[in-house]
């Protein structure tokens, strides 16, 4: 008889807030894995309960600031103290994933953090069971896997695990829900997790995007199997589709609340109070920078200063949390760009405004770099609440 399918997640260390959410990917590759008529459980270690071992290990901030109290001695018994600690974990691990006697194992590894953590369990998964595939999912599959083949424990495909390549699944998510059971995804009930949902309206390029009412489908039964009351919908949508979706769960009465990421553009007058009363409490405004020129010759977006302002506007006097993400400095910011930027939100008045140092295909050059936080300064200064979330690798 063939065993169970694992899904399984080891957060990277330091551990992230993210690690605490419920993992969508997974949860729809065991919906499509039970749609097939497979058995499939996931196992999720991004729980306070698994990652409180290590807490003690950890210095407080009050011992940081004391150089005394991290001692010449004592900083090399706190890493080798947290090396054996995680070489326990890693054998717990495995010695689990060992006892379901799985036909084949899948990683998901969202940060390189994450995929040094699966490769560890992977390494000794494959000696206790070395004919069992296994393989790793994830935005960082297919990054670092390219660099580790010569002891990378992972097969390059593993058709039992439903993987063409180890980067992605084949036909993930089509014709099927995302699955919470608690016999499949044990970690949602008791475990700690956040039950905050993300509802994706990305897909891999075979397969449509995910529209309205598929969301609300999902939504409503989300709502039946787990009794949950956020969501967050994962994408970039137009005003246009954000109306869409509100006019969905209103006709579906679908209860519950949910945030989401918007661009700017055409919209109609009702379209944010559609929304609130959809049930939509926090907007993510898209407007890497405030300047037109910006906006039209470097990122190409398809959108003006004045459709911004109002959009923004608009959905705050509707009575949804609204925030600004803007992208600084590009290669091509300059002081008159970052005045245009504070001119923009000083016009629009957006709750909160966050912003993001560049992506590596990004990165300012060295005469920018100086300004990284001249931005920040600036719209701290001008009373606005501000956080900075840097570029990570």
């Amino acid at each position: 008889m063939m065993g169970e399918q694992l899904l399984v997640y080891v957060p990277g260390w330091p551990a992230r807030i993210e690690a605490f959410l419920p993992k969508d990917r997974l949860a729809r590759l065991a919906g499509r894995e039970l749609a097939r008529g497979g058995a499939v459980r996931i196992l999720d270690y991004g729980t306070p309960a698994h990652l409180e071992r290590f807490s003690f290990l950890c210095p407080s901030s009050d011992s940081l600031a004391d150089p005394e109290s991290l001692s010449w001695w004592r900083q090399p018994w706190l890493r080798w103290n947290l090396s054996e600690k995680m070489r326990q974990w890693h054998t717990d691990i495995s010695r689990e994933i060992g006892r379901h006697r799985p036909h084949a194992v899948v990683y998901l590894a969202e940060t390189a953090g994450d995929y040094f953590q699966a490769r560890q369990v992977a390494l000794r998964v494959r000696d206790m069971r070395p004919d069992t595939p296994q393989a790793v999912c994830g935005p960082f599959a297919e990054l670092l896997g390219a660099h580790d083949k010569r002891r990378a424990p992972f097969t390059g495909a593993c058709p039992a695990c439903g993987l063409d390549s180890p980067t992605g699944m084949t036909g993930e998510g089509e014709g099927s829900l995302p699955c919470h059971s608690p016999a499949v995804y044990p970690a949602l009930y008791g475990g700690g997790k956040f039950q905050v949902f993300p509802l994706s309206l990305d897909r891999p390029p075979t397969l449509e995007l995910m529209r309205a009412p598929a969301v609300a489908r999902e939504m409503r039964e989300m709502d039946a199997g787990v009794a949950v009351r956020v969501f967050h919908v994962d994408g970039v949508l137009s005003a246009a589709e954000a109306g869409e979706l509100a006019a969905e769960l209103l006709a579906r009465r679908v209860e519950g609340q949910y945030s989401l990421g918007c661009l700017p553009g055409p919209q109609s007058d009702s379209v944010w109070a559609l929304s609130r009363a959809a049930g939509c409490r926090a907007v993510e405004w898209l407007v890497p920078s405030g300047s037109q020129r910006l906006i039209d010759d470097y990122y190409r977006l398809p959108f003006g200063m004045s459709e911004a302002r109002r959009a923004v506007r608009m959905c705050r006097m509707a009575g949804i949390f609204t925030a600004v993400r803007m992208l600084w400095p590009c290669p091509e910011d300059d002081r008159h760009t970052r005045a245009e930027s504070a001119y923009f939100l000083e016009k629009a008045q957006p709750d909160s405004v966050m912003l993001d140092t560049p992506r590596a295909t990004e990165r300012p050059d060295s005469r920018h770099a100086g300004d990284r936080h001249g931005l920040l300064d600036e719209l701290r200064n001008r009373g606005f609440t501000v956080q900075m979330r840097a570029w990570q690798g």
